[in-house]
């Protein structure tokens, strides 16, 4: 039974129970949260940590990598670390250094930098800003020099933070420019190459054989013959492995 308290306290939990009731009885524990649950005997030493909590990590993580993703679309940045929902406040900063608070939820929706957006009004009378006026469709080599030079920088800007994004998980991408939402090359520290596109990236995922060979290596563990042994020993004499 102490073995299953160390492997509980290890993973920040603590298991209620006190006497041990054979590996098929299920044993409560309880996480930093106050969230409950029971596990039976036989995988308390493996599966030590609370599922709720896992998910909501999992959920945290995906959703913030989301408003990520959506700031540096728009050439800029989500400076908050911690998620806390869609319509909770975090900080954002454009690519002309404006930094201001807004909710998850807005900025999802298409709302972005009000400084930025109030230069674009012209100024009607009394100083009163007017509304801003729609652009003819007819454009001139200015327009559409400045417009060009917009999309190259966006694409640069980009490129840049895959770079960036797979030197930090020790890897590389090995396309070489940006070219819009499509797959690209990419190359994990075991050298391991795939395609993926550049939203599945800055989600989370990566190199796939290494998730797979993981897994593998766990599932061995979990079948190698001193683990069958223990548990055998345990399943018989029906008490904690350091019962004296």
């Amino acid at each position: 039974m102490a073995a299953i308290h160390r492997a509980a306290q290890a993973a920040g939990n603590r298991c209620l129970d006190t006497q041990w009731l054979g590996c098929e009885h299920k044993y409560r524990f309880r996480c930093a949260h106050g969230h409950e649950w029971l596990r039976r005997g036989d995988n308390c030493a493996t599966r030590p940590h609370c599922s709720r909590c896992m998910r909501a990590a999992k959920y945290n993580h995906e959703n913030l990598d989301r408003l990520r993703e959506v700031a540096l679309e728009r050439m800029g940045k989500c400076l908050s670390d911690e998620y806390l929902g869609m319509r909770a406040p975090y900080r954002f900063q454009c690519h002309h250094g404006h930094a201001w608070t807004a909710d998850g939820k807005s900025v999802l929706k298409g709302n972005w930098c009000a400084v930025c957006r109030d230069l674009r009004l012209q100024p009607g009378p009394e100083g009163v800003p007017a509304p801003r006026k729609r652009r003819p469709p007819q454009r001139t080599a200015s327009d559409q020099q400045t417009q060009r030079e917009h999309l190259d920088h966006r694409k640069e800007h980009l490129f840049a933070a895959m770079q960036d994004l797979a030197r930090a998980r020790g890897g590389t991408c090995l396309s070489e420019q940006y070219i819009g939402a499509r797959r690209y090359r990419w190359r994990c520290a075991r050298g391991h190459e795939w395609m993926a596109v550049t939203k599945q990236v800055f989600a989370g995922a990566w190199c796939r054989q290494c998730e797979q060979e993981a897994w593998q290596e766990r599932m061995q563990a979990k079948r190698s013959k001193p683990a069958r042994i223990l548990k055998k020993t345990m399943c018989l004499d029906q008490s904690p492995p350091d019962a004296e």
